[in-house]
């Protein structure tokens, strides 16, 4: 076995305490002393004594003029703005290219679903008189059940897309808003059996200039709300008081709740929160934002007052005018 006095080389040890090739023993000048000769000449080209102790390497620096960085920076700009613009004309299109469509959906699927929701009544019509199945009973009662839903869906993708068009109108009469309120709590009581749901007014009748129609679509569309965000069940109370001159209602749930990030987002068009995602609880994200519209056109405001994602759940609040004119149209 040959026997290796050091793990280095020799010559990584020359290396390493920076000497030349040159200072090898046994070995020729290597090539590193041709760069310096000619270094040396390109000094002397230029007329400085490369040999002199003091010299120093000559370098070339490129300088711009404040003028030439202003005049580059505003091209960069002009650029940056002309991109944004072919940016913001293609998300336009889009968006309205998905509006048109939506609008097509929701007018197709009208029809069919009035047909499977008028067979549907007329089954538990004829139901009153000669009794079904159980079974079949269950069965027409479920398809009258979802037949309705996707109506009031389709009335949300319509409802949304002329809010976007500008063509959304409410017409106000006098309407008891306690009476609404206990009309669409009777209505979901059979739908949400896992839920108690509760209503609690400060008055017998609470009366105001609204949108009959659209208002019972804002209380419904909370009250779905709630029920689908408490999976587990619970209470969901719906409240109405006069506040200060204002009708106020709010729907308060026992469910997941709504995180910080999303209190003001869960208002926009088609937005879905990644936690309803992530739970694959139904809805498109149209529910809230048709309501904030009738909120508004109503002379309104609807938000989220309180939420908690530990369990605590959510409450929504509508605040209205009570001082309205009696009988006027509003269009937006």
């Amino acid at each position: 076995m040959l026997d290796y006095p050091s793990a280095r080389d020799p010559f990584d040890a020359l290396l390493a305490s920076g000497a030349s090739d040159s200072d090898a023993p046994g070995l020729a000048p290597g090539p590193t002393s041709a760069p310096k000769h000619r270094a040396s000449e390109t000094g002397a080209a230029r007329g400085t004594d490369a040999t002199a102790p003091d010299a120093a390497p000559s370098s070339a620096t490129a300088t711009v003029s404040p003028a030439d960085s202003l005049s580059a920076a505003l091209a960069e700009i002009a650029r940056l703005r002309s991109e944004v613009t072919r940016l913001r004309l293609e998300v336009a299109e889009q968006g309205q290219a998905r509006d048109a469509f939506i609008s097509l959906a929701a007018h197709e699927l009208r029809s069919p679903l009035t047909t499977v929701k008028g067979y549907a009544q007329l089954l538990l019509r004829q139901a009153r008189r000669t009794p079904l199945p159980p079974a079949m009973a269950r069965s027409v009662a479920a398809i009258d059940e979802q037949t309705a839903r996707m109506s009031d869906m389709v009335g949300e993708l319509h409802d949304a897309t002329r809010i976007r068009r500008g063509d959304f109108e409410v017409i106000c009469t006098h309407v008891d808003l306690v009476a609404l309120a206990e009309a669409e709590v009777e209505r979901r009581r059979p739908l949400a059996p896992e839920h108690t749901l509760l209503l609690l007014a400060e008055a017998p009748a609470l009366m105001g200039q609204w949108d009959g129609a659209r208002l019972a679509q804002v209380i419904r569309d909370l009250l779905e709300n709630a029920i689908r965000f408490s999976p587990e069940g619970g209470v969901v109370v719906l409240r109405l008081a006069e506040v200060d001159g204002m009708a106020t209602l709010s729907v308060r749930d026992q469910g997941v709740g709504v995180a910080p990030a999303d209190h003001e987002r869960i208002f926009e068009y088609l937005y879905r929160a990644p936690d309803a995602e992530r739970r694959n609880l139904s809805g498109v994200g149209l529910g809230l934002y048709v309501s904030r519209a009738i909120a508004e056109r109503l002379g309104g405001r609807l938000w989220l007052a309180a939420s908690d994602t530990n369990g605590g759940g959510s409450e929504f609040r509508l605040a209205l005018p009570l001082d309205a004119s009696l009988g006027y149209m509003v269009q937006l």
